[in-house]
């Protein structure tokens, strides 16, 4: 991250010494701007962002003091470091009014220059991290009592009660979005756009790659503007992704029924070109006890078949029948179709491989993650195929692969602390394209990489918990996540517990 930085001092050469010495690489420092007098500066943060003005004390037209106090009263976040060639105690008594980060005297070394700049930084970044604390915990605050609206345990009135932001609130909306990297980043970023344009709106994760947003409006006026904001959001995004617009309701209504359609509209994406997904659906509905037609597959029959061709060890019959399942899912562009076929596959594997002890068991939950992770039927193919290989074991792994999943698991073990860590920078890290990456890694330990991270991070919060040292948020910023209801919805999926139930249990 780097940090803008302002420079103001109306003698030119002294100017431009401090601009030459300032040590930009090792601070991470970017030059916003450089001025002869205070009214630059003022004109600049009237339409620029700042994190450092470095300012003389004594300038024509606004002087540096006037500066810092405009800043201190618009502006508190930015920190202001005071150049001047006076030792006077009343000018330095003034900048501590102004809540001054630093009084220099002229001339100023460059050593002591950056070491101030560095101190700065330490200083911002120790609020910028404080302030991601206490907006995650309003999230999740807001994030609770609202799933508790969803749910009908509570109302929006009472939300609104609590809430003065609610308070005018008549209408809203679900947005659902797949993306093919992590979804909480994304989502956080596109809340912050929305919100940069006065939405009122809150996002939720529900899964690696899908999140949604819910819209609060006062009136149904600015609607086409959220979803032109979504638009150009998207648009941006380098990674393929799909996104539906949940129609408006009123506020005080049942919002369930709103929400699944929006959720459910992604299955689309199996069946559609990225982008938006139409409001007339592409999914077809799916009647389980109907016999197949036009050469479809019958649910009722893959159990029996898959059973058949794994204990012959048939590898060729098996593909084959893979191939064949995932033709008639394309031919009836029925998610739940879809959903229903790979739970017969998985609970296949789960049945069978209970047996085996080198061989994954794989739960029958499992299905709902695998078809969360992907936007490709292609891709699903692929990975129940490996499974199914994997127990026939017949898909060996090559020594080079081995070395590469070993590479990329000793990585995620040293880094899975960090919030930033995605598959986009470990696959950088690695020099390797996304797709090639997660594929080796599959084929060898038989999950992705994003499920063998969570598994990581839910893993060792367990661990966190168990000491009863730590509250679930300070657990959750541990392990690399920054959202807490996220955090906690995946730990009660995979854990059968809340983490404050876990905590409980385990003492």
């Amino acid at each position: 991250m780097s940090y803008k930085i302002i420079v103001a001092d109306d003698e030119f050469y002294i100017r431009k010494k401090l601009l030459k010495i300032i040590d930009y690489v090792g601070l991470q420092l970017e030059l916003a701007g450089d001025f002869e007098n205070g009214q630059g500066v003022l004109d600049y943060l009237s339409g620029h962002h700042a994190d450092i003005v470095l300012l003389d004390i004594r300038m024509p037209k606004v002087s540096g003091l006037d500066v810092a106090r405009f800043i201190h009263e618009n502006h508190p976040e930015i920190k202001v470091i005071i150049l001047s060639g006076f030792s006077d105690f009343e000018y330095a008594q003034t900048t501590l009014r102004y809540q001054v980060f630093d009084y220099l005297l002229k001339p100023v070394e460059a050593d002591t220059l950056n070491t101030t700049l560095e101190n700065c930084i330490h200083r911002i970044e120790e609020r910028r991290q404080e302030q991601n604390r206490l907006d995650s915990l309003s999230h999740y605050e807001k994030n609770i009592r609202l799933n508790a609206v969803l749910r009908g345990k509570d109302t929006f009135h009472s939300m609104q009660a609590l809430y003065r932001e609610f308070e005018k609130i008549r209408y809203s909306a679900f947005y659902a979005f797949y993306v093919d990297t992590d979804s909480a980043p994304a989502a956080g970023e596109l809340i912050s756009a929305l919100r940069d344009e006065e939405i009122e709106c809150e996002y939720f994760i529900e899964s690696d790659h899908i999140f949604y947003i819910q819209l609060f409006l006062e009136d149904d006026v600015p609607e086409p503007l959220c979803r032109y904001h979504c638009k150009k959001f998207f648009r941006a995004l380098a990674q393929p992704h799909f996104y539906y617009f949940g129609e408006l309701f009123k506020a005080d209504t049942d919002w369930l029924p709103y929400r699944k359609q929006a959720l459910n509209r992604l299955d689309d994406r199996f069946f559609s070109a990225a982008g938006e997904l139409s409001s007339s659906a592409v999914n077809q509905v799916f009647d389980e006890t109907a016999s197949p037609s036009d050469g479809t597959v019958g649910i009722d029959s893959i159990r029996q078949s898959l059973t058949r061709f794994l204990n012959a060890g048939d590898t060729a019959g098996f593909l084959n029948y893979m191939e064949t399942l995932f033709g008639s899912i394309v031919m009836t562009k029925s998610s739940d179709y879809l959903h229903l076929a790979v739970m017969e596959i998985c609970s296949v594997f789960s049945i069978l491989s209970s047996s085996r002890k080198n061989c994954r068991p794989l739960p029958r939950d499992y299905a709902q993650s695998i078809i969360a992770e992907e936007y490709q039927l292609e891709e699903i193919l692929a990975t129940l195929s490996g499974y199914g290989m994997n127990y026939m074991q017949s898909a060996d792994a090559v020594p080079s692969d081995i070395r590469l999943s070993q590479g990329i698991i000793n990585y995620l073990l040293e880094h899975y602390q960090e919030p930033s860590l995605s598959v986009a920078n470990l696959a950088e890290h690695f020099n390797l394209t996304v797709s090639y990456m997660g594929s080796v890694f599959k084929k060898v330990n038989h999950t992705s990489i994003l499920q063998f991270l969570t598994t990581l991070r839910i893993t060792e919060a367990k661990n966190l918990l168990k000491t009863r040292q730590y509250k679930v948020a300070e657990v959750a910023e541990m392990v690399g996540y920054t959202d807490v209801f996220y955090f906690s919805k995946r730990f009660k999926a995979l854990c059968g517990h809340s983490p404050k139930e876990f905590m409980h249990l385990s003492h």
